[in-house]
């Protein structure tokens, strides 16, 4: 077995985000062929992950692989399996998922307003109703942000204002029940 040398600092880094208490969502980036990959493949190895890397293949195809891969992480928990069914189904191109914990989930999408945005969260919720049957109630909290194009993106602004509009969402389905 190879040992892993030269980045005990980030797997310092990555392993203080996950001890934190709550949801994180770590942001990795860099240049090509840095080791990326093999930095989160070590720190996840012995840890209950999912890491799934796109392919060039279409859009439809990764979407698919993703769902499959998601699916099996889950073992095969039926619920969040129909959850995570949805809303890939649902949800266009410019829209990017995320599962913070439990039932919440996180919407970003880009080119769209806030408007078209929460009519995308709309949409899911009216096919999680449809999926439901007397044995399973699907339900989740969702929160969204948007950007346009030709504004600065921050991602941390980006997940912040979808973070508290997905508290807004839990506590408006609390009043609705």
């Amino acid at each position: 077995m190879q040992h892993f040398v030269d980045r005990e600092q980030e797997l310092q880094t990555l392993q203080a985000e996950y001890d934190r208490p709550g949801s994180a969502l770590v942001v990795l980036y860099g240049r090509r062929r840095v080791g990326k990959t093999t930095l989160i493949s070590e720190f996840i190895r012995e840890k209950p992950a999912l890491f799934f890397l796109a392919s060039e293949e279409s859009e439809p195809q990764n979407r698919a692989v993703f769902k499959e891969k998601t699916a099996e992480f889950l073992n095969n928990d039926l619920l969040l399996q129909r959850i995570a069914n949805a809303i890939t189904d649902t949800i266009p191109p410019n829209c990017l998922a995320m599962r913070v914990g439990g039932d919440e989930f996180l919407i970003l999408c880009t080119q769209c307003s806030s408007e078209q945005a929460h009519q995308i969260v709309a949409d899911i919720k009216k096919c999680l109703a449809e999926r439901s049957d007397d044995k399973l109630t699907l339900s989740a909290a969702f929160g969204v942000s948007t950007s346009e194009v030709g504004k600065p993106f921050s991602f941390d602004q980006a997940y912040e204002t979808a973070d508290q509009d997905m508290y807004r969402d839990k506590k408006a389905s609390r009043i609705e029940r």
